[in-house]
């Protein structure tokens, strides 16, 4: 059944993915990239406004931009896009905090409209790094949402951890 009134729920939505090493070493890839279609498909299914989608890595990598429309094709791109390899020097530190100035920057065009930013990540990086970027989302009226997956090992679950850091044998590899 579709709404007669005018639309009142008109939000700018950005999900971004976290795109990192860390996703795929702790087996929740796939569950990042479920958790990416039903949240696009609930909010196509509410008309609740435009969708916008990123990977998460060195910066914000834009795979899908609010005028672009959602298809079925779209959301198969989107999967194929993340490959959950991103593993650059001193990512845990920078990554987020890069992706969060990038994402202010781009709702900062919409000043005047709700804006809501979604971001599904397995929760390892720097939280007093991203502090800054959150209080100036606050500021600007970006709502941040993070969603932490967490694979429930206890040996490599989030709730046991106290410290966020990535370590590279000396090939290159986490």
């Amino acid at each position: 059944m579709r709404r007669t009134k005018p639309n009142k729920r008109d939000y700018k939505i950005l999900i971004g993915i976290d795109d990192s090493l860390s996703m795929k070493h702790n087996q929740l890839g796939f569950f990042a990239l479920e958790s990416l279609v039903t949240i696009t498909e609930a909010l196509k299914r509410l008309e609740i406004g435009q969708v916008c989608v990123a990977k998460i890595s060195e910066r914000l990598d834009l795979l899908h931009s609010f005028e672009d429309t959602i298809t079925e094709d779209r959301m198969a791109f989107w999967v194929e896009s993340f490959g959950f390899q991103f593993a650059g020097e001193r990512s845990a530190d920078t990554a987020m905090v890069r992706f969060l100035g990038d994402a202010n920057s781009v709702l900062d065009r919409f000043e005047d409209e709700k804006k809501i930013v979604f971001i599904i990540s397995d929760g390892r990086f720097n939280k007093k790094a991203v502090q800054a970027q959150l209080m100036e989302a606050e500021k600007k009226r970006n709502l941040i949402v993070f969603i932490v997956l967490d694979s429930g090992e206890e040996k490599t679950s989030i709730l046991n951890m106290k410290s966020a850091e990535a370590i590279f044998n000396s090939s290159g590899e986490m």
